[in-house]
């Protein structure tokens, strides 16, 4: 008796565990989902932003060896985003809280590839 208790307590341990990992998000030719920022790394011009999905689908290049995607800003020379405010409070308010992004759009004709919309649920 005192064996099964054990057995059905650890069975339940092991399924309450299994059920709460969260697996990394997904990306496609596109855009990336359910995803978390891992990193945001503010630069001159850009804010450059790391997720925790594989980024190799995506048909445009990401920014440097780690992967970024990149949110350009108000001071960027040539492209810059006209909600980049609303935007870095958003990946940044998701971040502080590690809540999970639903959609991350890129500009697919980028280089590096350019957010050009998030979703967060």
């Amino acid at each position: 008796m005192q064996v099964t208790k054990y057995l059905g307590a650890a069975l339940f341990a092991a399924f309450v565990s299994s059920t709460s990992a969260v697996a990394a998000g997904q990306c496609s030719t596109s855009w990336c989902e359910n995803t978390k920022v891992t990193r945001l790394y503010l630069g001159a011009t850009d804010l450059n932003i790391l997720i925790d999905a594989d980024r190799s689908p995506l048909s445009c290049p990401t920014f440097g060896n780690a992967g970024y995607l990149v949110l350009r800003g108000k001071n960027h020379p040539t492209n810059a985003h006209q909600n980049y405010d609303a935007i870095y409070s958003l990946l940044l308010s998701a971040h502080l809280n590690d809540r999970q992004i639903k959609t991350i759009s890129v500009d697919t004709t980028s280089n590096p590839c350019e957010i050009t919309y998030v979703v967060l649920e």
